[in-house]
């Protein structure tokens, strides 16, 4: 019975993330292509809009400074949601003006789970299975879940995290 669940939980999980994951790339595109650049208020505006909330590790006053500077732009921005407590979002600067990418990376049960999405490309880059951090069975599974998606990629990750064996 418990495995029924997880399954549940992991489709549940997996649609979840594809649809937060594709509402901030879309808006955080918008963004930048009207403004050349992402400010803070577009990242609280965005969260306001879609239920989420900044890492209070990193924002404890609960506001983003000036992402222009290049001290927060190496720390990029990490948010989370309130259904999707296992996952923490990264919104990385690093290369404004010219583009941005989201990471979702998996905690506690779905520890080794990760997954990127860079505003250049329409492919998802599944990277499950870093040799570095133990995978959790959830997070494999998961991971098998998403690359049903047609747009999820698990052998880019996959070449990446071999040629990190060598």
């Amino acid at each position: 019975m418990f495995g029924f669940l997880k399954n549940k939980e992991i489709k549940n999980y997996a649609k979840l993330i594809d649809e937060k994951l594709n509402e901030g790339k879309e808006y955080f595109l918008e963004v930048l292509k009207k403004k050349n650049t992402i400010y803070g208020n577009d990242v609280e505006n965005f969260l306001k809009k879609s239920g989420g909330r900044l890492d209070t590790l990193q924002f404890p006053a609960g506001k983003i400074g000036d992402l222009q500077s290049q001290y927060q732009k190496d720390m990029n921005v990490w948010f989370n949601y309130e259904k999707l407590d296992f996952f923490t979002f990264i919104l990385v600067l690093g290369d404004l003006p010219k583009e941005f990418s989201l990471q979702v990376m998996g905690l506690y049960n779905y520890k080794g789970f990760s997954l990127s999405s860079f505003s250049g490309e329409n492919k998802i880059r599944l990277m499950t299975g870093n040799p570095i951090i133990p995978t959790t069975r959830l997070a494999k599974k998961l991971n098998d879940e998403l690359s049903k998606i047609s747009n999820y990629d698990n052998k880019t990750g996959q070449l990446y995290f071999n040629s990190l064996k060598r």
